[in-house]
């Protein structure tokens, strides 16, 4: 959830300070911005791809497809 419209409706201030357009993009109590939320979607789909070829170099049998859904799996449903 984010927060920031509770926060603004009863006029607190909530400071953010960091270094760089994007070191923050998505915060919770922050105003978050179209801008921030696309570049934080790139950002972890960049590391959902990445992912999805670690996994296929070591298991080239695999659908990678069908399995990298984002679900999580106990280890011993994995193996399976």
């Amino acid at each position: 959830p984010n927060f920031h419209k509770i926060l603004a409706s009863n006029n607190i201030d909530y400071l953010l300070f960091t270094a760089g357009r994007f070191k923050r993009t998505v915060h919770h109590l922050a105003e978050n911005t179209e801008e921030g939320i696309q570049k934080f979607q790139e950002e972890l789909d960049e590391v959902h791809e990445a992912f999805k070829k670690h996994v296929k170099t070591n298991r080239s049998s695999l659908d990678i497809d069908d399995i990298a859904t984002g679900e999580a799996w106990l280890a011993c449903q994995a193996i399976s």
